[in-house]
């Protein structure tokens, strides 16, 4: 399926995914029926995955995202406060030049830590060694030095260890490996992270275990941590809808609505409009666009209004249709296929049959000529259906 047509109805953030692609390639629906609006609702108003992107400290750790970033544990980094504890001159060295920066010299003071004779005290230095080889890329050293923590009888570095080791694993696609960690992590009677629940989430639902990433998810969230907040309301908000669940999805969506974050709730309310639309809420859908456009960020505007446009031609109102694809055509930074198609759809169900093949004709020279063809077969039917417009 062209790019043209994809794009007329949802697509992912930033114009990613491949909805009708994947619709058209199980058999679901025809490229005409979408370009006519007569697509199944549950086939197009998906659900726009958002665990893709790391946030500060909590990185997704799922490979093939828009950041192959190794998710921590969810801890600060090297606990500073934690290895104060530990009455080791080395360990707060370490600590302390992690903390200004200098890995080297932070790498130096662990490993000297190792050498220890207290069983504490290495537990702790394997554990802030591998987060320094974590952040340098250094992911086999970096695994060595979080076994060595993992497997010492000291229980709060030990679960640390676990929750890193988890997200490492995770990075690596050894999901076997990974959810042993996570499990033996939130096992233990220590207090954990919420980084540490909201990535064995993303890995239980990656494994599809919806349920219970539903819940880890609902607990990373009960903790109130700042940076773990906002994606796992989000993540909580798809699983739900994969769940079918759209009405606690919508209530996820809203909380992040409701934080007025300038990256995040603009593509929550994008969610919250398709959840709508996929339950047959067609004004509630496009009053979450129309806000969710009105949001000015560059990447949600085009596709919210793609999504009304879509709306729009599915109730037979090609005039406000015509009016939302030419202005994601004007909010697009470069030539929009997808607005072009919608906008000449449009047209064509007003019955300006020259203004639609005109636009196909754009369509085809930007070389998007599969894109020109269908949309030309949905001219076709239209106009076999009213007299063209003089």
């Amino acid at each position: 399926m062209a790019a043209g047509i994809r794009r007329i109805l949802p697509a992912g953030p930033r114009g990613q995914g491949a909805l009708l692609d994947q619709a058209r390639q199980a058999g679901r629906v025809s490229a005409v029926e979408v370009a006519l609006g007569r697509a199944p609702v549950a086939t197009i108003y998906r659900i726009v995955p958002l665990d893709e992107a790391a946030t500060p400290g909590v990185a997704s750790a799922e490979g093939g995202g828009e950041e192959d970033a190794v998710a921590g544990s969810g801890d600060r980094d090297v606990d500073a406060a934690s290895i104060a504890d530990v009455a080791d001159d080395a360990l707060r060295a370490g600590a302390a030049a992690y903390g200004a920066g200098d890995l080297a010299g932070s790498e130096r003071a662990f490993l000297g830590a190792l050498g220890s004779p207290s069983d504490a005290v290495r537990a702790w230095a394997g554990l802030g060694l591998g987060i320094v080889l974590e952040g340098q890329g250094r992911r086999d050293e970096a695994e060595q030095a979080l076994l060595r923590a993992a497997s010492a009888d000291v229980p709060r570095p030990r679960a640390m260890a676990l929750g890193r080791l988890g997200a490492l694993w995770s990075s690596q696609g050894r999901l076997d490996d990974a959810e042993g960690a996570y499990r033996a992590a939130l096992d233990s009677r220590e207090t954990i992270a919420p980084g540490v629940r909201y990535n064995f989430a993303n890995l239980l639902k990656r494994r599809g275990d919806l349920p219970e990433a539903a819940g880890h998810y609902r607990e990373a969230i009960d903790a109130g941590d700042a940076e773990v907040l906002v994606p796992a309301l989000l993540n909580l908000g798809g699983t739900l809808a994969a769940m079918g669940d759209d009405d606690g999805a919508a209530a996820a969506y809203e909380r992040v609505v409701a934080l007025r974050d300038p990256w995040w709730s603009p593509r929550a309310m994008l969610n919250l409009g398709n959840v709508h639309a996929r339950a047959g809420r067609w004004q509630e859908a496009v009053d979450a666009y129309s806000k969710a456009a009105d949001s000015g960020h560059g990447d949600v505007v085009p596709e919210a209004l793609h999504l009304m446009g879509g709306i729009f031609l599915r109730k037979g109102d090609p005039a406000d249709a015509e009016d939302v694809f030419l202005r994601a055509r004007e909010a697009s930074p470069s030539f929009d296929p997808g607005a072009t198609a919608g906008h000449t759809l449009a047209l064509a169900r007003l019955g300006r049959r020259r203004e639609a093949e005109a636009l196909a004709a754009e369509l085809r020279a930007a070389g998007h000529g599969e894109s020109a063809d269908d949309v030309l077969q949905a001219v076709e039917l239209l106009a076999a259906t009213r007299p063209p417009r003089a």
